[in-house]
């Protein structure tokens, strides 16, 4: 098992992951109860808000990754990843920093690499979401819960009593993959 920074090329597999580990969940069973009959809007919804996470400074998103060669040197693949096209993403998580200290907020505004491009992407990615929600909206969420839901959220959290954390956003390993150790690893 391999631990590392999720790239562009994960994100199909992630939300796989994440819809389906997430398609039973009781927080979604609320929030999307329409998740069966408009899946596809389910799992879509998931890409559009990891893909986002991904150039968001601020946020760190880590895979799992299982591969047929479990005993090969990862570092080595590392530096050439064409090497073993038998990866497979396992599991996900994505963090956020929180705080006011010099270090929190320099990470905020950086993240791991920040530049022209991550903010070009984000502005694109804007766009695009404001598209897909005036013209395709999510079937699968019912809109009135989720409104409640934002605003339990946005009164529910008081972080001043921790002013400096890394806070777990989402934490989701593949059905087939659970209870064998990824999501411990994910968040150690």
């Amino acid at each position: 098992m391999l631990i590392r920074l999720a790239t562009p090329n994960d994100l199909t597999s992630i939300a796989d992951i994440a819809a389906q580990a997430m398609l039973h969940d009781e927080l979604f069973i609320q929030l999307c109860p329409h998740r069966h009959t408009y899946y596809a809007d389910f799992r879509t919804a998931f890409l559009r808000r990891l893909k986002m996470r991904l150039y968001t400074p601020g946020y760190i998103m880590l895979v799992a990754i299982e591969s047929d060669s479990e005993s090969g040197d990862y570092a080595d693949r590392d530096r050439d990843r064409d090497r073993d096209r038998n990866e497979r993403v396992c599991g996900y998580a994505v963090w956020s920093r929180r705080g006011d200290s010099p270090v929190a907020t320099q990470w905020q505004k950086n993240g791991h690499g920040d530049g022209w491009w991550n903010a070009l992407e984000r502005t694109l990615l804007s766009i695009e979401n404001h598209y897909h929600n005036l013209v395709s909206p999510d079937r699968s969420i019912d809109p009135l819960r989720l409104d409640q839901y934002i605003q339990a959220c946005a009164t529910g959290y008081d972080f001043a009593a921790l002013p400096e954390l890394w806070f777990l956003e989402t934490v989701a390993v593949d059905p087939r993959h659970q209870r064998r150790g990824f999501g411990r690893s994910l968040v150690q």
